[in-house]
């Protein structure tokens, strides 16, 4: 009964939400605060938005915050809200450095894996070569931003498993290698700190064999 009645409110908030943007001509939406923690929404805004060519943002503003919560730099902060939209969106390096400055663009260009490498472990060992050679707040962000895609992903991961891993890669090894990857780097170049406690804690809860 409540899994019928949530699947209906995600629809009815769904199919809303989808109808304002149309009507008021909007290609932007970020879906934020405690809302955004329901993944079946996330999923259904996402392939909804997918179809109409729209760019949604829910877990950059998720890893914004959390950098603001251990009182990062501003720049760093911006640095999270911004660091998926090269990837994730049609904005380029040149739209963040005229709206946000050089320093932002660096940063988000930084943090952005390269697309044009198809292989999934090819292109993740290029990108954890490069954040070898990165400062501690930039290390920071990419910690956030791996954090937060475990613990939005935790309620699915303790009902269905390894099988509910999401990733390009579609297999579990090669998702372990890369968060072990990067729980050593972190591990190594930061100092101790709440998010890399809680990756630790939720890494352990994943990749426990």
């Amino acid at each position: 009964l409540c899994t019928t009645f949530q699947n209906r409110v995600v629809t009815i908030l769904t199919k809303k939400t989808m109808r304002a943007l149309k009507e008021y001509n909007v290609k932007n939406l970020i879906l934020a605060g405690g809302v955004s923690a329901n993944k079946g929404l996330r999923d259904s805004l996402e392939e909804s938005c997918k179809k109409e060519n729209i760019d949604l943002v829910f877990h950059s503003v998720m890893v914004g915050n959390m950098l603001k919560n251990i009182n990062s730099s501003e720049v760093i902060v911006n640095t999270g809200y911004l660091h998926d939209i090269i990837e994730d969106t049609s904005y380029t390096y040149e739209d963040i450095a005229n709206k946000f400055g050089k320093q932002l663009a660096d940063n988000v260009s930084k943090l952005s894996e390269d697309k044009t490498i198809t292989n999934y472990k090819e292109r993740k060992q290029e990108f954890i070569n490069r954040l070898k050679n990165y400062d501690s707040d930039l290390l920071l962000v990419e910690l956030a931003d791996k954090l937060q895609n475990l613990v939005s992903d935790y309620e699915l991961f303790s009902k269905q498993g390894k099988e509910s891993l999401p990733t390009e890669g579609k297999n579990y090894s090669q998702i372990k290698w890369f968060y072990t990857s990067l729980k050593d780097l972190f591990n190594e170049k930061l100092n101790n700190n709440t998010l890399l406690e809680r990756y630790n804690n939720i890494y352990e809860e994943y990749f426990k064999d």
